[in-house]
């Protein structure tokens, strides 16, 4: 996987607007408040921090790149940006008025809180009036998807019995409220970036990424359950070419196999896509991003969430494609070790996870460590595309869960080879590989040697004989014999050329043996006339 063995780097961008309408039954019995009071007191306990995992999503991705690589985005590029931003949070203002005139119109029907119905928070007019507060819990909405929206329930005014209306914005309304998004985005263009520094101030140390896996058959022989990673499913799909070279890999996530690097001369690009890496990358495992973890948000306000305004930024915020995973270990993960004792139990736990038998009712959760992001060139057919983002991270552990989200095996980095020792391996191997093909080489060539020297034999045994009858029988022995004697065309074609010179050597003796007899046989005398 790695031609080098240099040495591994030690060492929903927000999601700008969210509109929730959280409904909750008006009457609860005794018995059901207090589990739901222990409930959220156990959910508090673990409510999600700026320091907690986050699952790799494309916005984090983005926020991580734009840290480490801000010339990703250009004044021009920006103004587009805001401008979209601006657009949807105007049209989500509209959403929520027009709610809440249903809810004047018809009241209770919604069952909305009576003391305040909406809370609503603006992250630019926080900025000033609760710097804390807004770079804090309202920033964790922005940079985290599955953030729990627990500080609502800390507003005097919340009350579990009824519902609200509850929205994150950038701008203030009066900034944006009946304006036009190409003149307003010009003055709010430092707002923005504010916002995206202190977003990118709160970003988590630690990302989580998960891969699929299809159900383990369990093998008596070797007492193990073997893992199909869902990438060697979907191979079945792909090219005869391509099944082969994923068919005997060890890793749980995609590998690039053969990596390209920003000094690889042209001609020895691939034909089709692909990424030059940065140099910084030799000594890395690198892995193809080909998935993201979506998560809904934590449902502790049992939250109907809109994310019309997150989904248009993420279009607008789309500069890269096909992000790389450099990391300093191999995931290579191929069975799980298990006696048929603990095997049946294994199972059993496995498809009671899944509910039913499904195609992949295992997961692999990753926990990696961020260092930074680089960025590579992304080529088409040796084109320059786009840049490329390059992201490198540290392997924390690997945990192997149900679909109901229970672990079943987990293992620490120590568990997986480093990625010196898979560059290592792997220059091994590729030596060892280029050695037998070598060595298949001069075999073939002895063998062709060999088979040459036989046919030389054959043609210079039917060269031999003088008569062409003879001559002609022991080339079309020849040409009977062709399949075991590996005749090539250019044989073939020699082979025809004996014939023809055999038909014109019988062609020209029978002229002659013509000319002879007209000049042996006596001449004819005249018939007597008028006798």
């Amino acid at each position: 996987m790695l031609t080098r063995t240099s040495r591994c780097p030690r060492s929903q961008f927000p999601l700008l607007m969210f509109f929730a309408l959280i409904s909750i039954a008006p009457q609860i019995q005794a018995q059901q408040k207090e589990a739901n009071e222990i409930e959220r007191g156990v959910q508090a306990t673990t409510q999600v921090g700026s320091d907690a995992a986050a699952p790799l999503t494309r916005h984090l991705l983005t926020l991580l790149a734009l840290r480490d690589n801000p010339q990703l985005l250009d004044e021009d590029k920006i103004l587009h940006i805001v401008m979209a931003q601006i657009a949807v949070e105007q049209k989500e203002w509209k959403a929520i008025d027009a709610f809440l005139a249903q809810d004047r119109k018809y009241p209770g029907r919604l069952n909305l809180n009576r003391k305040r119905p909406a809370f609503i928070y603006e992250w630019q007019k926080l900025e000033k009036d609760n710097p804390q507060f807004a770079n804090g819990p309202i920033l964790d909405v922005f940079v985290r998807s599955e953030s729990s929206w627990e500080f609502v329930k800390e507003e005097p005014e919340w009350d579990d019995r009824f519902g609200a209306v509850v929205g994150v914005f950038l701008f203030e309304r009066t900034q944006i409220e009946g304006r036009n998004p190409q003149f307003a985005a010009k003055e709010l263009l430092p707002v923005w970036k504010r916002h995206l520094a202190a977003t990118v101030k709160r970003l988590p140390k630690q990302l989580l990424m998960s891969t699929q896996l299809s159900e383990p058959a369990y093998d008596f022989d070797t007492e193990n359950f073997p893992l199909v990673p869902a990438y060697k499913l979907l191979a079945r799909s792909w090219s005869r070419q391509a099944r082969e070279q994923v068919r005997d890999l060890p890793d749980i996530l995609m590998p690039i196999i053969n990596p390209s690097y920003e000094d690889t001369p042209e001609n020895q690009r691939p034909s089709g896509g692909s990424v030059l890496l940065p140099e910084s990358a030799r000594g890395c495992c690198p892995y193809y991003i080909s998935g993201y973890s979506e998560p809904e948000p934590v449902p502790q306000l049992w939250a109907r969430i809109y994310d019309r305004s997150s989904v248009a930024w993420g279009e607008s915020m789309t500069f890269y494609n096909n992000p790389i995973l450099l990391l300093d270990h191999r995931l290579t993960l191929t069975s799980i070790p298990a006696s048929p004792g603990e095997a049946e139990k294994l199972l059993e736990r496995i498809r009671k996870g899944a509910g039913v038998s499904g195609k992949y009712p295992l997961e692999a959760r990753m926990m990696f460590e961020t260092i930074r992001v680089d960025t590579g060139k992304e080529f088409i057919r040796n084109k320059s595309k786009s840049a490329a983002i390059v992201l490198f991270v540290r392997l924390a552990g690997v945990d192997l869960l149900t679909l109901s989200g229970e672990v079943v095996a987990s293992y620490s980095p120590d568990d997986f080879p480093t990625a010196e020792a898979a560059g290592a391996a792997a220059a091994a191997e590729k030596q060892a590989e280029e050695q037998r093909n070598k060595d298949a080489e001069e075999e073939t060539a002895a063998a062709a040697q060999g088979v040459r020297e036989k046919i030389d034999a054959r043609f210079a045994q039917c060269a031999a004989i003088t008569d062409p009858k003879q001559r002609a029988k022991c080339l079309d022995d020849m040409l009977q014999d062709k399949t075991e004697l590996h005749l090539t065309y250019g044989d073939l074609a020699r082979l025809d050329k004996m014939k023809m010179r055999i038909r014109i050597e019988q062609a020209s003796a029978e002229q002659l043996r013509e000319v002879q007899h007209t000049t042996t046989q006596p001449a004819t005398q005249p018939s007597p006339v008028g006798q």
